[in-house]
């Protein structure tokens, strides 16, 4: 992520909700792999004072972060969710980082969240899905909105869709203003919120009732079957 584009979006955003947002949410891929996220961190807090913080990781990289990082954390009241894969961890490490600065860890769902397994949420590639069906069904409406380079998305599929594209030489095709809008020509927050509430055209996409869980962690073949 280009940080002026990140520093542009979040100003536009902090005008638009009079910098009142309850939550922000850093994912990924890794958050730790961007060479300046403490300072996306700091620019965050300055906009939006009362808001939580947190990021989600895999925890491989905490115990290589440096000192000026986690005092930006700390200073900021940051949270740190790691999520529960089936990897080894410098958990010494990561403990005395949290006594040293104060940071909150936690692991992403809960303390009680098994080992992660894999699951797979199907692609249509044909667009034949009954868009109003996958978007009753879909567990990231309204849980998973996302801001990326000038527009909000109401799901990581669809703001992640252009990776898929580019791999599998695919053009599955995002429909302005149905599935994503763009901050530079939102005038008011009820604008975002009426994008939010209704089923993108990206849903036709999408086959929730084929979602299938409980395969075992394992490195990616990298091959269309995984998500088709």
């Amino acid at each position: 992520m280009d940080y002026e584009q990140y520093c542009k979006d979040m100003s536009r955003l902090a005008e638009l909700t009079n910098h009142n947002l309850s939550e922000i949410t850093y994912t990924g891929g890794e958050p730790l792999l961007h060479p300046r996220f403490g300072d996306m961190i700091s620019y965050a807090r300055r906009l939006y004072p009362n808001a939580k913080i947190n990021f989600m990781t895999n925890g491989v990289l905490i115990p290589s972060q440096k000192d000026e990082f986690w005092k930006v954390c700390s200073e900021c009241n940051v949270k740190v969710a790691i999520s529960r894969y089936p990897i080894k961890l410098n958990n010494e490490k990561i403990n005395e980082i949290k006594e040293k600065w104060g940071i909150y860890f936690d692991w992403a769902g809960g303390k009680d969240i098994p080992i992660k397994k894999m699951w797979k949420y199907p692609i249509d590639l044909n667009g034949t899905v009954s868009l109003k069906n996958s978007h009753k069904i879909c567990s990231q409406v309204n849980s998973c909105i996302r801001m990326k380079n000038g527009k909000i998305y109401p799901c990581n599929t669809t703001a992640c869709i252009e990776h898929f594209n580019k791999y599998f030489g695919k053009a599955l095709k995002l429909i302005p203003g149905k599935d994503y809008i763009e901050l530079d020509k939102v005038n008011s927050l009820s604008e975002i919120f009426e994008f939010l509430i209704a089923p993108p055209a990206f849903c036709r996409y999408c086959n929730r009732a084929g979602v299938t869980f409980g395969y075992d962690w394992e490195v990616s073949k990298k091959d269309i079957s995984e998500w088709v």
